[in-house]
C-alpha cells in the first residue's frame, strides 16, 4: 500500500480491536481522550494517540481534525513523520 494523502475521521465510544482498523481512518473515542489507526504509511504499524494533558492536542471543526504536535511513527520501518491538518496528512 501507498501512503495516504488524507485520515478519515470515525468518533466512537469505544476503539476497535487492531484487526478491525480500516486503512485511512483514524477512530477517536471522546470519552477516552484517545485515537487508534493504521499507520498511514502503509506499513500496518497500529498507532494510539493520547490527548491528555501531556500528549496531542485534537481540534475538531466542520468535521475535520488536526493533531498536534506531528506524529512520529517510531516502531514503523521507515519512521513516517506526519502532521493532519484538516483530515490531510502533511508529510514531514
Amino acid at each position: 500500500m501507498e501512503r495516504l494523502s488524507e485520515l478519515q475521521p470515525i468518533f466512537i465510544d469505544t476503539l476497535p480491536e487492531n484487526a478491525a482498523l480500516e486503512p485511512g481512518k483514524i477512530y477517536i473515542s471522546r470519552k477516552h481522550n484517545v485515537a487508534k489507526l493504521l499507520c498511514p504509511d502503509g506499513c500496518g504499524t497500529v498507532s494510539v494517540l493520547d490527548f491528555g494533558r501531556e500528549g496531542w492536542k485534537l481540534t475538531e471543526s466542520d468535521g475535520k481534525i488536526m493533531i498536534h504536535p506531528s506524529i512520529l511513527e517510531t516502531a514503523c520501518p521507515n519512521r513516517a513523520h506526519y502532521y493532519v491538518t484538516f483530515n490531510r496528512i502533511q508529510w514531514l
